[in-house]
């Protein structure tokens, strides 16, 4: 069965209205006697997702691997498919970015962007809980990548 994700929009109406009902039960003297900064701190502190961050305090890492991949022959152009599958080289790269722990890592990738982007996903990122990694083919079969 399809379930429709919140979106970061949906999250952050939900914690302000979560805010509002909660200014709503407090006694006017608190709200009276408090300046409107105090107030958004006490009501944020704990309602809020940190954004996830590289740990500047480590390196990321590039390693370049290489492998022989088969390419099948339903993929391959039209008057190929009858030589079967190919065996062919490709180089990759890969790349670690170290990120800082993040306690709402989870909840944020279970999310759905409020907005969406013809130039990736996070699907294709591997998020653990320090790191974030990717692979990227620079060299294989149907890849027209220029050199310079």
């Amino acid at each position: 069965m399809y379930t429709i994700r919140a979106s970061f929009s949906d999250a952050y109406n939900k914690i302000l209205e979560d805010i509002r009902l909660q200014i709503l039960k407090e006694l006017d003297s608190t709200i009276i006697g408090t300046t409107t900064d105090e107030l958004a701190d006490y009501y944020y502190s704990n309602k809020h997702y940190d954004p996830v961050k590289i740990d500047l305090e480590r390196t990321e890492t590039l390693e370049q691997k290489n492998e022989v991949r088969i390419i099948r022959a339903d993929q391959r152009e039209d008057s190929y498919r009858d030589e079967g599958d190919l065996p062919y080289e490709y180089e990759s790269i890969h790349v670690t970015i170290p990120i800082v722990d993040n306690a709402h890592l989870s909840a944020l990738l279970n999310m759905r962007p409020s907005t969406f982007s013809l130039g990736g996903s996070t699907k294709a990122v591997n998020w653990k809980r320090n790191t974030a990694e990717f692979t990227i083919d620079i060299k294989g079969y149907a890849l027209n990548r220029d050199d310079t």
